[in-house]
């Protein structure tokens, strides 16, 4: 039997996007055209000049053995590359507890914010001061759908036990409400690295009933932890556990990702008999929403990868310095219409970039740009979503993609779903990017790997909002 000691609410990483491409990859650097963001564009293209001198590291022509890139990395190079791009990425911040969609009210937010203060200090290798712990009663009970060990009395010495076993643990707080005048229910998400060759990221999401004692100086007398949807932790961990094909496809190119949770409707939505398309719901997860207006259309392809000014850091994938970093998948990208004035014919595009458990786990989000009438980047608590997905073969702007919504759309219908529709009236579809992960560091979001998978595996999907019950 597999070891499974997490504890539910508290069990727990500098080349850029631009993802050396090489025969089985897509070439990701970014297109500046898409990102004319004044003087920080001067800053890129001068970053790019750094990138384009050594484009035999850079380039199309090469990306592997770690042999050849020692050889030909340039330290001086490199340096200056990540001088210039850090003057360049971070604006401003998000502070997430001062969020009022996901911490409506004070007691649920205070609560959080200590209780993930406590939690990274123990995942960080601290140690706890017990009188002024959240977990400083000797007599809570704690109920839990995660097995524990006997002598762990609380979380959070059932998170260091954890520790122990698994390569990493993180765990965040994303949400907070009160229930009643003693009691709160936490959202969280778990992120264990599974001690095995291929380190397999296993993500679990649920929530924890918080009881109080002393509402001036609180702390938790009762804690009741569980799954979404009350699912069985074996469960959903043995459909992570093992390697995915595309993982060993590509392997040694980059780490497995932190997959979206896909969850069974809890009112047992299913598609019709003999149905091309899947349904199930997204669980509830952090995620950042980089945008851009487009007047390319389609000939543009602006959608197909992630712009320029998402990215907050960059990641150091060779030389001395060589970073660790987490990936999640898949991307989502939504293409919205917009009618202009002068009757340019424009869209809104964003994109739904899953952001890494450690990352979510820090009270403070590196943001790479202010909100203005043409870009935008924002991190977003997103709640449960119901979707029907149709698998496809291409990117998010192939006119084929029309036919494919089309194609959805009615199918969905004649089996008696309902779409949710836009503050237009229109469906709400988007797409999912299966083949990209996106590689975060504590910095935040510094690349994005695109894997070229074979067409015929139609690997990507075409997806559709549906009403959630």
């Amino acid at each position: 039997m597999v070891k499974l000691h997490i504890i539910a609410i508290l069990v727990v990483g500098n080349s850029n996007a631009f993802v050396p491409p090489a025969p089985w990859m897509k070439n990701v650097r970014n297109n500046l055209a898409l990102n004319n963001r004044g003087g920080r564009l001067e800053q890129e293209e001068k970053l790019f000049e750094n990138v384009e001198a050594e484009e035999e590291v850079y380039g199309a022509k090469f990306f592997g053995g770690n042999q050849m890139k020692d050889e030909l990395f340039d330290a001086e190079a490199e340096s200056k590359a990540n001088v210039l791009f850090s003057e360049a990425s971070v604006v401003s911040s998000y502070s997430r507890f001062e969020d009022t969609k996901a911490f409506p009210d004070p007691l649920a937010m205070s609560i959080a914010m200590k209780l993930q203060n406590e939690i990274n200090q123990v995942t960080g290798g601290g140690i706890i001061d017990n009188v002024n712990s959240l977990y400083r009663t000797s007599k809570m009970e704690w109920d839990t759908t995660f097995v524990k060990a006997k002598e762990s009395a609380t979380p959070l010495q059932e998170l260091s036990n954890a520790l122990k076993y698994y390569n990493q643990v993180n765990v965040a707080v994303l949400s907070g409400k009160k229930v009643s005048d003693n009691q709160v229910e936490l959202r969280w998400t778990v992120s264990v690295i599974w001690p095995n060759m291929w380190e397999a990221q296993v993500v679990f999401s649920g929530t924890s009933v918080l009881t109080l004692g002393d509402i001036d100086e609180p702390f938790i007398t009762k804690q009741t932890d569980r799954l979404d949807d009350d699912a069985d932790v074996l469960n959903v961990a043995s459909a992570q556990f093992f390697p995915r094909f595309w993982d060993m496809y590509h392997i040694a190119m980059s780490p497995a990702a932190e997959e979206m949770q896909r969850l069974k409707p809890s009112d047992g939505t299913t598609p019709g008999l003999f149905a091309s398309y899947e349904v199930f719901d997204i669980a509830p997860r952090m995620v950042l929403k980089p945008s851009l207006i487009d007047t390319d259309g389609r000939e543009g392809r602006n959608a197909q990868i992630l712009p320029m000014h998402s990215f907050s850091t960059i990641i150091r994938t060779t030389g001395p310095q060589i970073q660790r970093y987490v990936t999640t998948s898949p991307i989502e990208v939504s293409i919205k219409p917009m009618s202009s004035e002068s009757g340019t014919k424009m869209s809104c595009i964003t994109w739904t970039v899953p952001v890494a458990t450690c990352v979510a786990a820090k009270s403070e989000l590196p943001l790479p740009v202010e909100e203005n009438d043409e870009l935008g980047c924002v991190y977003e608590l997103e709640e449960r979503r119901r979707v029907a997905t149709l698998p496809f073969n291409g990117e998010p702007q192939d006119a084929e993609v029309s036919k494919a919504r089309q194609q959805l759309f009615e199918a969905v219908q004649k089996d008696g779903l309902i779409p949710k529709l836009d503050e237009n009236g229109r469906p709400i579809f988007f797409f999912l990017q299966n083949e990209a992960k996106a590689c975060f560091v504590e910095d935040g979001l510094g690349m994005v790997i695109y894997e070229d998978r074979p067409s015929f595996t139609k690997s990507n999907e075409v997806g559709l909002e549906l009403e959630l019950k």
